[in-house]
């Protein structure tokens, strides 16, 4: 009987699959994706990886009025947040606005905000589970920063951290992002405040990002960042960093 009840429960999960996987107008592709989430609660997993895959390979328009994606979004997760689901459909929201950033990357960090904001009011765990969704999607937020526009770099960056609560893996990614990059493109005031601002969102900057910080001029005399130097000094000694100083000037 079990096997039977199953074998049943794959079939829906195929069907609902096939039509989650379809391209429609409108919102009718997550009020589909809601089905097949609610019944991928109760299924047995076992292809539900390339069901995934099928699902997310359509790609769907952001002209679809965003109001009405949302309502179908929210609605999941305010009823269904604590089921396991194949595939969130705040997920593949999010999964989708990050492959149209390369062509309007400022209203899609807009949109990327409202969902998470849908996330903390929704899901019991936002923090954790932001840990993980920025963690699949790095990539594609590290594209999505590297347009050569510090301010919108330094505002995914900020939303990253104080989403997370400063989770040390987040901090590893962003101090690398800014290193590789951000950190280079600093020329006005206005850089420099907001990069200040972003900062004292970190726990603890790394060891790495504070010595690039020292390397650029307009950050180096900045009383704001002081505080960093000093943790930094207490844990490296204070010669060392005098050596680094040393070599940077």
């Amino acid at each position: 009987m079990a096997a039977m009840v199953g074998v049943k429960l794959e079939m829906i999960q195929s069907a609902l699959c096939k039509k989650a996987s379809e391209n429609v107008m409108g919102d009718a592709r997550y009020q589909r994706l809601l089905w097949y989430n609610l019944f991928g609660a109760i299924s047995p997993p076992l292809r539900q990886l390339d069901q995934i895959y099928q699902i997310r390979k359509l790609p769907i328009s952001l002209t679809i009025p965003r109001i009405d994606i949302l309502s179908c979004v929210e609605k999941e997760m305010k009823f269904f947040g604590k089921l396991f689901r194949p595939l969130p459909s705040e997920e593949f929201y999010f999964f989708h606005l990050l492959r149209h950033s390369h062509v309007r990357a400022e209203p899609v960090v807009d949109w990327m905000k409202e969902i998470l904001d849908l996330m903390e009011k929704h899901l019991s765990d936002a923090p954790g589970i932001m840990v993980k969704l920025f963690d699949r999607y790095k990539d594609g937020l590290k594209k999505l920063i590297g347009l050569n526009n510090f301010e919108l770099g330094m505002r995914v960056i900020g939303e990253m951290v104080r989403r997370t609560k400063s989770n040390e893996n987040i901090l590893n990614i962003v101090n690398a992002w800014i290193i590789d990059d951000i950190i280079q493109q600093i020329q006005t005031s206005n850089d420099v405040n907001i990069f200040c601002d972003t900062l004292q969102l970190f726990s603890t900057p790394s060891n790495a990002l504070i010595f690039k910080i020292l390397e650029i001029p307009q950050l180096i005399s900045d009383n704001r960042l002081l505080h960093f130097y000093i943790d930094i000094m207490k844990k490296m000694g204070f010669c060392f960093v005098l050596i680094k100083l040393s070599n940077i000037i």
